[in-house]
């Protein structure tokens, strides 16, 4: 069984790993687009295009791709592309509580399926100071992913409501839930598994 992640996110591939399964990273290398005003329908149609070019790309498998959009008092704020723009992002954010979302597209090539779904979790930054975003842009390696932060924001983070996998940009819980909808199970992305259960 061939699962083929379409993203070049360390912290998606970090995710699954965890789950001690056998993957293909491919990430899709596709132009996104979507005029979309709503999160959810915006991310909805990007990953569909990742996983889409990377579906046509292959004859078998099952095609895994996401994209997560914060939005935060009706503005959604995308991927920033200068250090600048991150601190901006940031600073928009401090002492507020906003949205993390994530949709998910799979394409079972196996059984010609396509399914989306969506995660939101709802995160608060604690009032940011001038010595916490200096601290945070010395040791953030992802700057230009997700509105500008990445793992080492969780000292900023006050409260979390909801799944924490959602904020690395893959909800684990309903991603495996989906899975089984389609009448998968982790071990049959595991080949140790399998070989053993054949002996």
């Amino acid at each position: 069984m061939k699962l083929i992640l379409a993203s070049n996110s360390k912290s998606r591939k970090k995710l699954l790993e965890s789950l001690k399964i056998d993957f293909i990273v491919q990430p899709s290398n596709t132009e996104e687009y979507s005029s979309a005003l709503l999160p959810e329908e915006y991310c909805k149609q990007i990953s569909f295009q990742k996983a889409l070019a990377v579906a046509k790309q292959h004859d078998e498998g099952i095609i895994l791709a996401a994209d997560t959009m914060v939005h935060c008092e009706g503005k959604m704020y995308g991927k920033p592309k200068t250090v600048k723009e991150a601190k901006k992002n940031i600073r928009q954010l401090s002492g507020k509580t906003h949205d993390m979302v994530t949709v998910v597209t799979i394409i079972d090539l196996y059984q010609n399926k396509t399914i989306s779904f969506s995660a939101v979790t709802k995160v608060t930054f604690s009032k940011i100071t001038f010595a916490m975003m200096q601290k945070y842009l010395k040791k953030e390696k992802a700057l230009f992913a997700r509105c500008g932060y990445g793992e080492t924001a969780f000292f900023m983070i006050s409260k979390i409501d909801g799944d924490v996998t959602n904020l690395y940009g893959l909800p684990m819980r309903k991603l495996e839930k989906e899975l089984a909808t389609l009448g998968y199970q982790l071990d049959d992305f595991r080949t140790e598994k399998r070989l053993t259960k054949k002996l």
